[in-house]
């Protein structure tokens, strides 16, 4: 973890390209619009983004606004025992730029010493229910 803005973890697999990206297809829209309409189906998925051959990008599908929902990255790797999905979850950069922003434009150091604890511990508390419900979802859908 560094600076609590990015976090990453890795989850070892022990299944073939095709089956990873035949999971992870299952599991990310590439339309949100979509998805978020559709939140009724029983097969919904939670997570929108872009899916490549060896990568994927998503964030999570919410009905509301919520800035500090991780955006994540996976890269998947060839490892001796089968393969290896390398997560990483980090905050929106205009985000983390507008907080440290009104950090230096609020110069008063109780507002510093209040503001930058809470917004990590935000972020964090994001962080691990989004870890949480992604590992959960991957599970779900055989990986």
């Amino acid at each position: 973890m560094w600076l609590f803005v990015f976090y990453s973890f890795t989850i070892e697999i022990d299944k073939s390209v095709e089956e990873i990206q035949s999971s992870l297809e299952k599991l990310i829209y590439a339309d949100k619009k979509s998805e978020i309409q559709n939140t009724t189906s029983s097969n919904k998925r939670f997570y929108s983004g872009r899916l490549n051959k060896m990568s994927f990008k998503a964030t999570s599908n919410y009905a509301f606004a919520n800035s500090f929902r991780p955006f994540i990255r996976g890269t998947i790797k060839q490892q001796a025992n089968g393969h290896s999905l390398r997560i990483m979850m980090y905050m929106h950069w205009f985000v983390l730029l507008f907080f440290t922003f009104a950090i230096i434009v609020f110069n008063e150091p109780l507002f510093r010493w209040i503001a930058i604890p809470v917004i990590l511990a935000v972020f964090n508390f994001e962080v691990y229910i989004n870890r949480r419900e992604f590992i959960k979802a991957l599970k779900e859908n055989s990986l």
